[in-house]
């Protein structure tokens, strides 16, 4: 359970880089006088009397007028008075003791920044503290060095920018791009107008009255902002007084520090503005993480609770030891005493620490007695129940009757049981692209008073379990270690993105409500809780998956029995004759093709040859083929045309499906007496022609595909010749991959014919599918791969008749 207690590394580092960038940016001893300034000339710290806070010096300001001397300027009614000062060294200690006040004040913007990073996650929040952080740093560098002038102006222009941003956001407004791009288009001027008015007599004045003016006007707006969210009477009652609260800390905690260090330095003491200053962060965390009051749930862990104790022996060491060390003086062998006198120590105060931490166990964390009988009850009823309606009953109302709980749920993804009804008051159903799954992570608790309001995952989270009126979420599954974390890492990259998606859909949590009369559970009922759903989650996910293995055999055994189907009916074109031979292949994805491929003898004179591709995979596209077979067969025998036929085609697809499926087609009927071809190309690779021993040739004329919209098709002709043949093709073909994204193409099957194409049509079809599979190599086949030749071959005369019918000529 060392997961439960996790210790944060952004306060360390975020510590010691501000620690270390003082340490870089202030071990410089330099001369100054005992006025402290700001850009523009206004004095925020003095230690003479001569000039006080508040004063504003004449430009230049104070420069070195002797040996350790300095001639500071102020205006004394209407005339210039020129005052000299005595020059002091600031090292380290001194910069301490001067600017104590805005060090700490930086530390504790930079321990905001930090928070709101590790417990939401919401760098706009982080990032706008980050920057006044910086933005205080910098600003006691230009008062104590005179240096960078320009960062420190820019930095100036940004806070505001992102303060307005900030305030947009917790009154729960959308920053959209064109803000952005406005916020962007004027920094890039303000930063221009600094780089241009660099060096100028009224450089820092003019930019400090524009930071000025930006941040008022910033403040103002951000105010009203909130005071217009407190008053939108869509939301809550207690939703409005986080936006007067949110409002109260940018007006104390942000304009009224500012207004006094601007124009009253010497109303108030350092350490009040230290106060006001933390105003405003403390007003962000209630008034944008603090959704409903609710009650508060004590938790502590195994783990927790051991490294309590731990502290707390560790702090009784120190203390004897210091009070030892205090009480015997120095002698030369109190090495010797000091052993032995830590040997005691560790002899009685650890095995005291193992005796409290064994009964914190026993008497809070452990399952009581009735808590144990339980459990094994529950592992009872997992081992019984096989059907998992019965089993979710039985496992709530054990819980619910053992703890005297009002409610409790099982959390699950609609796909979960994709196909048990499940009762509402059994199961809740949530969307597996919720947001609230990345929170619920296997054996994960979270409680609702601790789940802390604002944007994204956690708000969602904590809105659903408030109005469920659940206390408690426990995810379920197994959690893994760090190792089992990197091998799934490693494996997700290695898995196919459907796969990794189904993998993903496996969510489940358990929800626990309130128990009757109380509104808080107690230590030892939690860990009853832990068990049981880890009991829980281990019966679910077997179900699911003995469900999900069940119904994809039951889906083989349908594809399969389809598929025989298919291959007795629909892929049963009419036998070859003397005048025309043919040769196909048909190699689906599943069981069930959509490819689809006919032959129809119409008459003595006439046959009718179709293949086409229908849109998808699976037992549906199946079924639709086999339809469009039934169709086209009915049709063309009633005595339709090819055009006609197409047009009833495209007609039953629009309207029965919408658009939605669709079919592309290459049509034709070829008359046996004169070798007349009648086709028409809906949208499908293009047929080849080929003589033997000459090249090959393409039917082209491609129309629109069928099932899109309505309208009529256009038939061409062509005279084919005696000993031609036709190869016809899916896409399938073409698109076969290799195992880099490679396509069969065109190109190869084009030279694939242009060899092979005079041979025997049997080696012409086997060939064909040899060189797809050699391509294709460890690759999976991606598509419906079908490929038809035929063979025109007319008798000329009586003998070319005998031959033939004897197999001696073809």
């Amino acid at each position: 359970m060392l997961h439960n207690l996790r210790i944060s590394i952004h306060y360390p580092i975020a510590i010691s880089l501000l620690a270390a960038l003082y340490l870089f940016l202030f071990n410089e001893p330099v001369m100054h006088p005992p006025v402290y300034y700001m850009g523009d000339g206004l004095v925020v710290l003095s230690e003479t009397p001569e000039i006080e806070a508040g004063t504003r010096l004449v430009s230049p300001y104070c420069r070195a007028f002797e040996a350790g001397k300095f001639l500071c300027s102020i205006r004394s009614n209407s005339a210039v008075l020129d005052i000299v000062l005595p020059g002091k060294t600031i090292n380290a200690a001194e910069f301490l003791r001067l600017f104590h006040i805005p060090v700490l004040l930086s530390f504790l913007l930079l321990f905001f920044a930090a928070w709101f990073l590790d417990n939401s996650r919401d760098f706009l929040i982080s990032s706008f503290f980050f920057w006044l952080t910086i933005f205080v740093v910098l600003t006691l560098y230009t008062i104590l060095y005179d240096r960078a002038v320009v960062v420190w102006t820019m930095l100036g222009y940004f806070v505001p920018i992102t303060l307005l941003n900030l305030n947009l956001r917790i009154s729960g407004r959308i920053i959209n791009a064109r803000l952005l791009i406005t916020e962007s288009v004027l920094l890039l001027f303000l930063g221009l107008l600094v780089l241009a008015a660099e060096g100028s007599t009224g450089f820092r004045s003019g930019t400090i009255q524009i930071i000025s003016l930006l941040f008022w006007s910033v403040t103002a707006l951000s105010v009203m902002i909130q005071v217009m969210a407190a008053f939108d009477k869509s939301n809550d009652r207690i939703d409005r007084v986080k936006k007067i609260v949110a409002s109260a800390g940018t007006l104390l905690g942000v304009a009224l520090p500012v207004a006094l260090l601007l124009y009253l330095p010497n109303f108030l003491p350092g350490f009040f503005y230290l106060l006001l200053l933390i105003f405003f962060p403390l007003s962000l965390i209630y008034g944008t993480y603090r959704m409903h009051l609710v009650p508060f749930q004590f938790f502590v862990t195994r783990s927790i609770a051991a490294a309590l104790l731990t502290f707390l022996f560790l702090a009784i060491y120190s203390v004897v030891l210091y009070v030892y060390s205090m009480a015997l003086p120095e002698t030369e062998n109190r090495w010797i005493v000091n052993t032995v006198f830590l040997l005691l120590l560790v002899f009685f105060l650890d095995p005291l620490r193992t005796r409290i931490s064994s009964f914190i166990e026993q008497r809070f964390l452990l399952p009581r007695g009735e808590h144990s009988e339980s459990l094994k009850r529950l592992a009872e009823i997992i081992s019984r129940s096989s059907r998992p309606r019965v089993a979710v009953q039985a496992i709530l109302d054990e819980i619910n009757q053992t703890l005297g709980l009002q409610r409790s749920y099982f959390l699950t993804a609609p796909d979960f049981f994709f196909y048990l009804d499940l009762r509402e008051q059994h199961v809740l159903r949530l969307s597996a692209g919720s947001p609230i799954w990345s929170l619920l992570k296997p054996e994960k608790m979270h409680f609702a008073a601790y789940l802390t309001y604002g944007t994204g995952a956690r708000k969602e989270l904590f809105e659903f379990l408030y109005h469920k009126r659940i206390v408690l979420a426990i995810g379920l599954g197994e959690r893994r270690n760090l190792i089992q974390r990197i091998h799934a890492v490693i494996d997700g990259r290695l898995r196919s993105p459907k796969k990794a998606a189904t993998s993903e859909n496996l969510a489940c949590a358990f929800l626990v409500g309130y128990p009757h009369g109380r509104d808080r559970l107690y230590l030892h009922e939690i860990r009853y809780l832990q068990e049981a759903a880890r009991l829980a989650g281990m019966m679910l996910f077997n179900m699911h998956a003995l469900i999900r293995e069940v119904d994809k055999r039951k889906k083989v055994r349908d594809l399969q029995q389809s598929g025989q189907y298919q291959k007795l009916y629909t892929l049963n074109p009419d036998p070859p004759s003397d005048t025309l031979d043919y040769r196909f292949f048909n190699r689906p994805v599943l069981s069930v093709t959509g490819d689809y491929i006919d032959i129809v003898r119409l008459d003595f004179q006439r046959t009718a040859v179709f293949l086409g591709d229908v849109s998808g995979h699976g037992l549906g596209t199946g079924f639709l083929v086999s339809a469009l077979r039934a169709i086209v067969r009915t049709s063309i025998g009633s005595g339709k045309t090819l055009p006609e036929v197409l047009d009833i085609l495209n007609e039953f697809l629009t309207d029965r499906y919408s658009g939605y499926e669709f079919l592309t087609l290459f049509a034709m009927i070829l008359n046996l007496q004169d070798g007349r071809i009648e086709y028409i190309n809906a949208a499908h690779p293009g047929a080849y022609l080929k003589l033997p021993g000459g090249p090959l040739e393409k039917l082209e004329n491609t129309q629109r595909l069928l099932g899109i919209l309505p309208g009529p098709y256009k038939s061409f002709t062509y005279q084919i010749k005696p000993g031609q043949r036709v190869f016809l093709f899916s896409d399938g073909v073409l698109e076969t991959a290799n195992s880099r994204d490679e396509f069969f193409g065109e190109s190869r099957l084009a030279a694939f014919l242009t060899e092979k194409g005079d041979d025997p049509l049997d080696d012409v079809v086997a060939g064909l599918q040899t060189s797809l599979i050699g391509f294709r190599g460890s690759a999976p086949p991606g598509d419906d791969t079908s490929f038809l030749v035929l063979e025109y071959l007319p008798a000329r005369s009586l003998l070319d008749f005998v031959l033939r019918g004897l197999g001696i000529r073809r």
